[in-house]
């Protein structure tokens, strides 16, 4: 099987932008809890194939280069729900929104190095794909 490299390239227009994603509406907050941490953080997966495809997901994975414990407290704090710590040696945490209309839940887990080589270690398919959190504010939601 042969291996198709993604990069991220900065240019005129995110890849957001280009593509117009449609993402479950609890994406729409977390850009601005994100920013306001000065968190680096990417919608990862099966959230970006999705939305790219046109399909409903119920699942957000999110990559964070911070603490994922504090992040989930934090994400509870402002959405209300639950956080779930799903593993403890990696540090996933999974936030389940309070209300059924945020369409999903949240998983957020550490990023690995760089997004490209978190990526390499997530998965060789297509699902090995990531949008920055803070260019899905453009999906149109």
């Amino acid at each position: 099987m042969r291996r198709l490299r993604w990069r991220w390239r900065s240019d005129n227009h995110s890849v957001a932008q280009r593509m117009s994603p449609i993402f479950p509406p609890l994406v729409e907050h977390l850009p601005g809890l994100f920013v306001s941490r000065g968190e680096t953080a990417y919608l990862v997966g099966g959230v970006v194939r999705d939305a790219l495809a046109g399909r409903d997901t119920s699942d957000v994975d999110v990559a964070v280069a911070g603490d994922t414990v504090a992040i989930g407290d934090e994400v509870v704090a402002a959405l209300g729900g639950t956080a779930v710590l799903m593993d403890a040696t990696r540090k996933i945490v999974r936030v389940v929104p309070a209300s059924r209309d945020s369409g999903a839940v949240l998983d957020l887990t550490p990023l690995r190095g760089s997004i490209e080589q978190d990526l390499a270690l997530r998965d060789f398919t297509v699902d090995a794909m990531a949008i920055p959190i803070a260019d899905s504010i453009h999906n149109g939601n």
